[in-house]
């Protein structure tokens, strides 16, 4: 986990827990993550596509990436660092803010409210809101950015895990929906195939949770 807990008071509501969803949630926030040594092993054991191929047995998603994999830490670490943590070059940025209005306060005093691409914006404090709430610490490593994708998926497992499907869909909901300017930003800076197809999964996964969810209404109705 990305993560640690302050506290030991949560709310397990167990018919409602969805294991699945954690574990690709744990998934697919290890893959954004900086490489390691478990990041490799988790990869080339082929756990990881075994886990990926149970949930999306239909296909529709592309686990190529994440077959027969033979990766090699040194060369992952060079690669992360060029996609995401290049400033001399285009990285593409991982973080909630950049992608969305950083404020809708018309009464914010300042010139960057309404604009888009800046760091520790409204996303961010209601993260920083959620992780106080919820008595939650995140690493160092994402200081000032608090809304980053890996800390916003692990979160998700954490609700998945602890809480019901209706609070974890409320979360994609209100800070998961912008998977679609994050691919398109990745097509505009040519990111790597195997990123591109990380947050590719990630898309999909969201979209089927929030199909199933509609679904379920419409049946209840």
């Amino acid at each position: 986990m990305y993560m640690q807990q302050q506290t030991s008071e949560i709310c397990l509501v167990d018919e409602l827990r969805d294991t699945d969803a954690t574990s690709v949630c744990r998934i697919m926030a290890l893959l954004l993550s900086r490489p390691d040594a478990e990041w490799i092993e988790a990869l080339n054991s082929g756990g990881i596509y075994e886990m990926l191929s149970v949930y999306f047995p239909e296909g529709g998603v592309d686990l190529a990436v994440f077959r027969d994999a033979d990766y090699n830490l040194q060369e992952m670490l060079e690669l992360y660092n060029r996609c995401f943590e290049d400033n001399m070059g285009s990285p593409l940025y991982l973080v909630e803010s950049v992608y969305k209005r950083w404020s809708d306060d018309p009464e914010c005093p300042t010139w960057i409210t309404g604009a888009s691409g800046y760091l520790m914006g409204e996303p961010a404090l209601h993260m920083l809101e959620l992780y106080r709430h919820f008595g939650l610490e995140c690493g160092s490593e994402f200081n000032g950015r608090p809304d980053h994708l890996v800390l916003e998926l692990d979160f998700l497992a954490f609700l998945y895990e602890n809480y019901t499907e209706e609070a974890a869909l409320q979360f994609i909901g209100e800070h998961l929906n912008w998977m679609d300017e994050l691919l398109r930003s990745g097509r505009e800076v040519g990111l790597s195939v195997f990123y591109y197809s990380v947050i590719g999964l990630v898309k999909a996964f969201l979209d089927r949770k929030m199909l199933q969810y509609k679904t379920l209404q419409m049946e209840l109705r």
